[in-house]
């Protein structure tokens, strides 16, 4: 057998349970805004692949969403209506605590996800990812009044532990690849997960 990560077992879509949102839905959507802050010129995550260092060109249009876009998405979807999940690095409450505000008028909910997405999952011992995840539920709960429920590890890119502390602190987490809400395994007992739509998302914000 080759290696597993052993959070869930196979399950095609034609052998599952129906399930159902409350009213009898079996769609559900949302739309997730992350904001995050990078450090320039010092990062786990590269701009492009084998590029410069510092990449200014890249930092920039990542940081014009801070700066721009966000305010302009903020404003369409209080046109429409859409409460956001807003996905927020710790980090971003002292680089640009307006970026928040702006999303959290609209009733969006808070979802951890990381310090910075200049440091990812994977490039963490456990116990550093272990201390990242704590400080980072507590900056939320100091500026929003309550822990996180939720989970998305900067990068999309969880270590082999990611889940396992998660479920220490109490937060679900997502993988990209499902199409419904999963039970996953984890070390203190079951968590939950739900997709994160890679391929449809919208990097930046014209």
């Amino acid at each position: 057998m080759l290696p597993s990560h052993d959070r869930f077992d196979y399950s095609p879509i034609t052998e599952r349970t129906q399930f159902t949102w409350p009213g009898g839905a079996t769609l559900a959507v949302y739309v997730a805004v992350n904001c995050e802050h990078f450090a320039y010129g010092a990062t786990d995550l590269g701009y492009t692949p084998g590029g410069q260092s510092p990449d200014t060109y890249n930092w920039a249009w990542r940081e014009w969403g801070n700066r721009v876009g966000v305010f302009r998405l903020a404003d369409t979807l209080r046109e429409v209506g859409i409460r956001p999940t807003v996905l927020v690095n710790a980090e971003i409450y002292d680089h640009a605590p307006q970026v928040v505000e702006a999303l959290r008028v609209l009733g969006g909910e808070v979802v951890a996800h990381g310090r910075t997405n200049s440091r990812i999952p994977v490039a963490q011992d456990e116990d550093e990812e272990r201390r990242t995840v704590e400080h980072v539920r507590a900056v939320i709960e100091r500026h929003e009044g309550a822990a996180p429920r939720g989970w998305m590890s900067p990068g999309a890119a969880p270590s082999a532990v990611t889940e396992d502390l998660l479920a220490e602190n109490g937060s679900t987490t997502p993988w990209t690849g499902r199409s419904t809400i999963a039970r996953s395994g984890c070390a203190p007992g079951p968590g939950r997960s739900c997709r994160y739509r890679i391929p449809t998302r919208s990097t930046t914000c014209r």
